[in-house]
C-alpha cells in the first residue's frame, strides 16, 4: 500500500528539520548551549534570592550572543570572511564569558564548600596534605619559576584559540579543537557548581606557616586570580584538563597530519603544561583529587572529540551539507 499524498506531505518537514538545524549548530553549539542553559536552570532552581536577576542577565546575554553567531555565521547572504570572523571571535567569546560569570554564578547556585571532603580525600590518599608538605620546601625562586607557568595557562589558551581557530587553520582542526574545548570548559565549570569549593590557600590558610613569597609573575598571578578569578572554581582543574587538554590535541594533529609545526606544538606544550599542574598543588590552589578530575576530564574531551567530529562530518554528508567550519 502506497502512502497517500497527505502522509508524504506531513512527512517532509520532518525529514527536512534535522539537515535544517545542522546547518545553523553543530557539535560544539550545541555543548555551550547545554552547558548555559544548565547553569540557567540552576539559577532558576533558587530564584528570585538575592544576586539571581543579575546572574539571569548575565547568562541570558551569553546565549543571545551564541545563538546570534551561530545564525550570523552560517548565513550565506554575508560576505564568508565577516561571518567567518565573527562567528570565530564570538565562540571564544562565550567560553570566556561563560568563566568570568562564574565570579556572581557560583555564589548564588553554590553557597556551599567541599573543601573539607576534598582535602579529607587527599590526606586519606597520601596521608597528608600535599600542599602542606611542600611548603617548607617553598623558596621564593620555585615560586616564582612555577608561577610563570601558572600565568603561562591564560598565555597557552589564547594561542591555541588563534592557531586552532584563526586564519588558514583547517576545517577538522578547527572543529576537533571546539568540540574539545567545550567539553573541558563546559563540564570544569558546571562541576564547579556542583563542587564549590575555595581551595587550600583559604581553607588551610591558618596551617601554613605564611603566605608564598614570589616576584614579578607571582604577583601577576595574584592579581588575575582577584581580578578575575570565580573564587570558588576548584574542582575540577581547569589549570590542569586545559592545558592537559591541548597537549593532547596537538599529539593528535601532528599524528594525523604528520606536521611538523604540530609535533613542536605538542612537545612545549606537553612540558608546559607538565608544570603547570605541578604548580596548581605547589602555589596552593588545587588540592590533589582537583588533578586527578581535570586529567579525567582531558581524557575524556580527546576521545571525544575526534568522535563526535567524525560523527557529525558523517551526518553532514548524508544532509548534504558543508563542514560547520567551512564558511567558503
Amino acid at each position: 500500500m502506497y502512502p497517500s499524498e497527505a502522509t508524504v506531505i506531513s512527512e517532509q518537514p520532518k525529514r527536512r528539520a534535522w539537515p535544517r538545524v545542522l546547518g545553523r549548530f553543530s557539535t560544539h553549539d550545541l555543548l555551550l548551549l547545554t552547558h548555559l542553559l544548565t547553569m540557567g536552570v540552576l539559577v532558576a532552581m533558587v530564584f528570585p534570592a538575592p544576586g539571581t536577576h543579575d546572574v539571569a542577565r548575565r547568562i541570558l546575554s551569553t546565549t543571545a550572543l551564541l545563538v546570534g553567531a551561530c545564525l550570523i555565521g552560517r548565513d550565506p547572504r554575508l560576505p564568508a570572511a565577516l561571518r567567518s570572523g565573527l562567528y570565530r571571535v564570538a565562540m571564544v567569546a562565550t567560553v570566556l564569558a561563560s568563566y568570568l560569570m562564574l565570579r556572581w554564578t557560583l555564589p548564588v547556585v553554590a553557597p556551599q564548600s567541599y573543601d573539607a571532603a576534598l582535602s579529607k580525600i587527599d590526606v586519606a590518599i597520601f596521608g597528608v596534605e600535599p600542599t602542606l608538605w611542600l611548603e617548607p620546601r617553598m623558596s621564593p625562586a620555585i615560586v616564582e619559576y612555577l608561577a610563570f607557568f601558572y600565568f603561562s595557562y591564560f598565555i597557552i589558551s589564547g594561542l591555541y584559540a588563534l592557531v586552532a581557530l584563526g586564519p588558514g587553520s583547517s576545517s577538522e582542526t578547527s572543529a576537533e579543537f571546539a568540540v574539545g574545548t567545550a567539553v573541558v570548559y563546559g563540564i570544569g565549570q558546571l562541576g564547579y557548581a556542583l563542587v564549590p569549593g575555595y581551595g587550600p590557600t583559604s581553607f588551610l590558610s591558618a596551617q601554613y606557616a605564611g603566605p608564598l613569597e614570589g616576584g614579578f609573575f607571582w604577583q601577576a598571578v595574584l592579581s588575575t586570580v582577584d581580578a578575575g578569578g570565580a573564587m570558588k572554581d576548584i574542582f575540577p582543574s581547569l589549570h590542569t584538563a586545559g592545558p592537559v587538554w591541548y597537549s593532547l590535541f596537538a599529539w593528535s594533529r601532528a599524528k594525523r597530519t604528520g606536521a611538523l609545526r604540530w609535533k613542536l606544538f605538542a612537545l612545549v606544550t606537553t612540558f608546559f603544561a607538565m608544570n603547570i599542574v605541578v604548580s596548581t598543588v605547589a602555589l596552593r590552589w588545587h588540592y590533589v583529587i582537583d588533578l586527578a578530575a581535570g586529567l579525567a576530564l582531558a581524557g575524556t574531551a580527546s576521545w571525544l572529540s575526534t568522535r563526535a567530529v567524525g560523527w557529525e562530518q558523517r551526518l553532514r554528508e548524508r544532509a548534504g551539507l558543508r563542514s560547520a567550519w567551512d564558511f567558503g
